[in-house]
């Protein structure tokens, strides 16, 4: 429930359809009412999602730079209140009491703002490091079209949204269910709004919106393909995913019911788009990425960009690549990079395990003593080489594949 009281704003319960409510709240207190401070009081909140905050932040992130003031008042629930603040809701609603939080959440990447190119490229680059680190795809492309969409929902904020607050990004993987979602905000003109001026013939915001998610629409032909919307849409529909659109009078949404776009009275200021993709869809690109006929393959990825190669090996600096070493924890993220590297059977890796004296004994059997049982002797010697390993690691990785050996026999 969402309630007000002179400046206040109250968020009760469970808010998972709220959203709009909440927005509304925002807009007639400081459009028609005149407030110049804005309290969110998320006491009596029981559930909150990124679906409802990420909005709330880039409104909040908007008004903040037109003189208006906004406060907020934490759950009562202390799991809510962590998340609150690890997410950075709580950051870009209030960002005098609350400090940015630029480290990792578990599998997911907290809210970030990017105002430019390099920023974009960085949220970009984190959230597949996170990636990387989470989930486990079956073939190298499910990765592409994961980084692929995640760059063009982006990359339109910049190019497109005329936003003054750039773009708000926050991810979240869910590896047990195979799913990533993406939730990116603007306050810019809106998706309609820079349609409408380059399109004739846009009868209503919400035809705006649907034609935002066909195959070449853009506003701009001769800088831009306007595959864009087209493609993320697509990665989701074909995975049984979900997708969803807030901009100025139209809401547009993709679900297991199918696809609706509907026109809403309340404007949102700006756009909101949620993509959910099940990146374990067999041929998830192909089938996605078909423009003007044709399978579109990103030419590089994350993988090409993030890797230097020494000779036909790709070079993994173990510490740069891996957080800490004394746990199996820290075992299990390395090894899912290390998983995504070699899915693709062309891949072999040289570990450089340089300035690294000590690793535990779980680290050493969740990286190579499972790595080497699931590839087999062979296949470990030929698609695995070790340079710079200090004696101690290396009767430590040795002890944990003989253990594995043993344990296999």
């Amino acid at each position: 429930m969402v309630r007000t009281d002179k400046n206040k704003i109250f968020l009760e319960g469970n808010l998972r359809e709220e959203t709009r409510s909440a927005l509304v709240c925002i807009y007639q207190l400081i459009q028609k009412l005149g407030y110049q401070d804005v309290v969110l009081d998320f006491s009596g909140a029981t559930y909150v999602d990124a679906g409802m905050m990420l909005p709330i932040a880039s409104y909040a992130a908007y008004y903040r730079k037109n003189q208006i003031d906004f406060s907020l008042v934490e759950p009562a629930d202390p799991v809510l209140q962590r998340l609150f603040i690890n997410t950075n809701w709580a950051h870009f609603i209030d960002p005098q009491k609350y400090a940015l939080n630029n480290r990792r959440r578990s599998n997911n990447l907290p809210v970030l703002q990017f105002q430019d190119g390099d920023a974009q490229f960085d949220v970009v680059n984190r959230a597949m490091e996170i990636l990387m680190e989470t989930i486990k795809v079956q073939e190298r492309k499910q990765l592409k079209a994961l980084e692929w969409a995640l760059n063009e929902i982006t990359d339109n904020v910049l190019n497109h949204a005329e936003s003054p607050i750039g773009g708000l990004v926050q991810i979240q993987s869910f590896p047990s269910k195979n799913r990533v979602s993406f939730y990116v905000a603007d306050a810019g003109l809106g998706i309609p709004s820079t349609l409408r001026k380059a399109i004739a013939g846009i009868s209503s915001d919400s035809d705006a919106l649907d034609r935002a998610i066909r195959e070449g629409v853009t506003r701009n032909k001769a800088t831009n393909q306007g595959n864009g919307l087209f493609g993320t849409f697509k990665c989701c529909e074909e995975s049984s995913g979900s997708f969803l659109i807030l901009s100025n009078h139209a809401v547009l949404r993709y679900d297991s019911k199918g696809l609706s776009v509907k026109t809403d009275n309340v404007p949102f200021r700006g756009s909101f788009i949620s993509a959910t993709i099940n990146y374990s869809t067999e041929g998830l690109l192909e089938k996605a990425f078909v423009f003007g006929g044709k399978i579109h393959e990103p030419a590089n990825d994350f993988i090409d960009m993030h890797y230097s190669h020494v000779e036909d090996k790709i070079l993994f600096e173990v510490s740069k690549e891996v957080e800490g070493f004394g746990s199996r924890e820290f075992g299990r993220r390395a090894r899912s990079k290390i998983d995504n590297i070699l899915v693709d059977k062309n891949n072999s890796i040289l570990f450089d395990f340089g300035g690294i004296p000590l690793i535990s004994s779980s680290f050493a059997d969740e990286v190579f003593g499972k790595l080497f049982a699931e590839l087999g002797a062979m296949e470990f010697m030929r698609r695995c080489e070790f340079r710079s390993v200090d004696a101690t690691v290396k009767r430590l990785i040795d002890r944990a594949i003989s253990q594995r050996m043993k344990e296999s026999n």
